[in-house]
Order: C-alpha cells, then structure tokens, then sequence
C-alpha cells in the first residue's frame, strides 16, 4: 500500500520549482519526493473545451505514483525524449 502525501505552493519563476520539495526530502519516513506542475487551457471558441497538461519531473514521477502503469518502451521514449508525452484514461 503506498502513501502519498501533497502540498500546494505559488512559486514565481520557475527556479522555485527546483527547490521546493528540498524540506520534504529531509521529512522522517520520506522515501522519494516529485513535483507536478499543471497548466490548463481553453478553447476561446467553446467555453467548455478545455485541457489540462501537467508537467512533471521525469525522474522521480512514475516512482511516486507506481500505481500508474507505463510499460517499458513508452517509459523510455519519455525518459530520453524531451518532447515526448505519457497519455493515459
């Protein structure tokens, strides 16, 4: 069973994004830490067409949240291709 614990904070810029899960890696008990950050947008013709993309740190996502299932070659492809993507249901 894993445990996941979330926190939420406004950072400007993007060098906060770096360090700022730097206090929850010196938590007791805290075996990994990642960062998502997410990004909506809208279709100006529809005001409910819209999407949500999350950016998220490649290295340490999927270790996370093992409970989502990406099999070797698309894991790779995202690993080593800046451009790639992961899309799921």
């Amino acid at each position: 069973m894993s445990r996941k614990a979330g926190t939420s904070a406004a950072l400007a810029g993007t060098e906060g994004l770096l360090r700022a899960d730097a206090p929850a890696r010196k938590l007791p008990g805290v075996k990994e830490v990642t960062w998502a950050t997410w990004f909506e947008g809208r279709d100006s013709r529809d005001e409910h067409d819209y999407f949500t993309t999350l950016a998220v740190d490649v290295a340490t996502y999927l270790s996370v949240y093992d409970e989502l299932e990406v099999d070797a070659t698309t894991r790779e492809c995202w690993n080593t291709d800046h451009r790639a993507a992961v899309v799921g249901d």
